[in-house]
């Protein structure tokens, strides 16, 4: 692998999207949303959803959202494995395990959201982010760059905003007596929809854009 790339991947070069890709992502996003309402309301009109007026409990759709942005983080994950292998065996069996949690935790709490495994993924990321904090704070104490801080990149910016965002969307269940009301407040199946689609199509966008930039073309000679 050419060194450039490998130092890419590993976010050294704290390379960020370059203009025109992020002049595209800032009109997309609302063209997006505008598309999924229209969608929305289209499924909805040819009874895709059941009943005309179905509802359906807050907690669902965000419970759909806080299983993307695990597997958007698995994704990242999954993408620099090889190159972690390449530098550290321990870096790469670490993101593989983690990898793989996020991917399997994800359906696993679409089928069974309960208060044990959301404290599971509540535990797991915080610690991840811990990591990555340190080590881009003061560097970690072991592998192959003891206390060598790492620059933020792209793609773990994302990936840890991910994570947050599965912590943020998972405490309100383990205090579900103090957000009952709101958890279980109705949405039109309708709106659950264009939430849960359209946070789909975003985070699948910026994981894109965050592994396939167009600088990656320019380093890979």
């Amino acid at each position: 692998m050419h060194p450039l790339i490998t130092i890419f991947a590993h976010g050294s070069l704290g390379l960020l999207p370059d203009h025109e890709a992020v002049m595209f992502l800032m009109p997309a996003l609302p063209a997006l949303l505008v598309a999924t309402i229209v969608l929305g309301a289209a499924l909805d009109r040819r009874g895709t959803f059941g009943e005309a007026g179905r509802t359906v409990a807050l907690h669902v759709p965000l419970a759909v959202v806080a299983a993307v942005l695990s597997l958007a983080s698995a994704g990242i994950h999954f993408a620099v494995i090889s190159v972690h292998l390449e530098v550290d065996v321990a870096e790469g069996v670490f993101f593989f395990g983690l990898a793989w949690f996020q991917l399997v935790w994800a359906q696993v709490y679409l089928l069974r959201p309960g208060r044990s495994v959301a404290s599971l993924a509540v535990v797991v990321n915080a610690v991840v982010i811990g990591i990555w904090a340190m080590s881009r704070a003061t560097g970690l104490p072991i592998g192959s760059q003891a206390w060598v801080p790492e620059q933020i990149g792209l793609a773990d910016l994302l990936a840890t905003s991910f994570e947050l965002g599965v912590i943020g969307l998972l405490l309100p269940t383990l205090f579900r007596e103090r957000f009952a009301r709101a958890l279980d407040s109705q949405l039109p199946i309708q709106k659950a929809f264009v939430l849960a689609a359209f946070m789909f199509v975003t985070v699948g966008l910026l994981t894109a854009l965050a592994l396939v930039p167009p600088a990656f073309e320019f380093l890979a000679f």
